[in-house]
């Protein structure tokens, strides 16, 4: 590649597909550069034949039944509404069939059970707190009742020395 080609190469893609129209003295740079360089000219040729043959390929020709039938489709999904209480029916229906039933049933039983457990638990664990609670008082209790006595033998054996 040439020096002066490197400047031109990446865009002489644009050109190829006439990109270039808002960049008028780059376009004509290019024209230029190409009229006088082979290299160049063989590189724009060959991106408009591959150009060519890929909108060739790409030319697919449908009947009018197919097109019509696509602007129907399209036409249907545009317009489509869902029926909203129908589908409401249909939701109620299939929920309301013997095995859903059975299962939904089942399940509310296993909730319920669960639940139930639940509930015993935590008023096992109020009783529980409120033992413990009661525990330490009657235990707070005798230590007072231990020491109202040591106060009384203190007080016995004040009056004895004093005798």
């Amino acid at each position: 590649m040439k020096k002066e080609c490197e400047f031109f190469d990446d865009k002489l893609l644009e050109y190829a597909f006439g990109e270039l129209d808002a960049e008028p003295e780059l376009k004509k740079k290019i024209e230029q550069h190409t009229g006088i360089c082979t290299d160049c000219w063989h590189k724009v040729d060959e991106y408009k034949k591959a150009s060519a043959a890929a909108a060739e390929a790409m030319n697919v020709e449908f009947s009018q039944d197919a097109w019509e039938l696509q602007r129907k489709e399209i036409i249907k999904r545009v317009t489509y509404r869902p029926d909203v209480p129908a589908n409401i029916r249909k939701f109620f229906v299939n929920l309301l069939t013997t095995r859903k039933l059975a299962t939904g049933f089942a399940l509310m039983m296993v909730l319920a059970a669960g639940a139930g457990a639940g509930i015993k638990y935590h008023n096992y664990s109020k009783q529980l707190q409120a033992e413990r609670t009661m525990i330490t008082k009657v235990d707070m209790l005798e230590n007072i009742g231990i020491i109202e006595r040591l106060d009384f033998y203190k007080k016995l054996s004040e009056k004895k020395a004093l005798m």
